[in-house]
């Protein structure tokens, strides 16, 4: 079957779907508070600066050791990064913000690991749940990257190619592409929903009493920290994300969700160039 007819189909039953689950009644996003009554909502941007903080930190360490293996090589001074250094740093960078954000919620929450849904006892219902998403989301998020290269076409925009779709495209070394795949399929989608569903998303609902508005002010600082020419498949996908989080408040779906997205890019990427 031609894509010209199977992804409307698929794209048709994946809206039937999830008029089928629910999903455009607005009683079923109402969500969980996901907050004790005994807390203030503050406690989650001390987490969330706590996560930035050790960003920055890493990258700056990171820049420092790139800096230093240039020296020791003799070669010029420059932030450009090997392949291997952009895959590494990159994992490392995510890694160290997500068990700061980790072990901060151990110790600034007594009760936040339950309350933000990534207990363990949740896990196999989380993936269940986020490979029923997948299905759903993932053909309606080809037709916006379809009408993304579309718009870019018609404005003549180039964008240059993804970082670490770029590593795989050379046939890397068997460790590094492992590296990649674990970068992007585990490590980063645990990190960005711990950040920006779990805190970000969790915050503006209590700010804004509503789950729509935090929805949308998580997807879009989701897009934002991508880039810009992956904003519109992103926003879409962040909204999907916050959707099914404040559905379930159960954090996995959306890891789940987000990590099958990554890995079907890096799929597409490597076995259809």
């Amino acid at each position: 079957m031609s894509n010209n007819l199977w992804l409307p189909l698929a794209a048709t039953i994946a809206i039937l779907g999830a008029a089928a689950m629910g999903v455009f009644q607005p009683r079923r996003y109402i969500g969980r508070g996901r907050l004790s009554p005994d807390e203030s909502p503050l406690v989650f941007l001390r987490i969330l600066a706590l996560a930035l903080g050790t960003w920055a930190i890493c990258v700056l360490l990171l820049g420092s050791i790139h800096q230093a293996r240039l020296k020791m090589k003799n070669e010029p001074a420059t932030t450009g990064l090997s392949d291997a250094e952009t895959v590494v740093f990159g994992g490392a960078t995510e890694l160290g913000a997500l068990l700061t954000m980790l072990a901060a919620t151990i110790s600034l929450r007594p009760s936040g690991v339950r309350e933000t849904g990534i207990n363990l006892r949740r896990l196999p219902t989380g993936v269940l749940g986020g490979f029923v998403g997948i299905l759903i989301v993932l053909p309606l998020i080809f037709y916006v990257n379809n009408f993304t290269d579309w718009a870019m076409q018609h404005l003549r925009q180039v964008h240059p190619p993804h970082e670490l779709l770029e590593v795989l495209k050379d046939n890397p070394p068997k460790w590094l592409w492992a590296a990649d795949v674990i970068s992007a399929g585990v490590i980063a989608p645990l990190a960005e929903e711990l950040f920006f569903r779990g805190l970000v998303q969790t915050f503006f609902r209590h700010f804004t009493k509503s789950s729509w508005p935090a929805i949308v002010i998580s997807a879009a600082a989701f897009a934002l920290v991508h880039r810009w020419w992956t904003w519109p498949q992103i926003f879409f996908l962040g909204l999907c994300l916050g959707y099914a989080y404040e559905r379930s408040g159960n954090l996995w779906v959306s890891i789940t969700i987000h990590s099958l997205f990554n890995l079907t890019a890096i799929w597409a990427f490597t076995s259809l160039n």
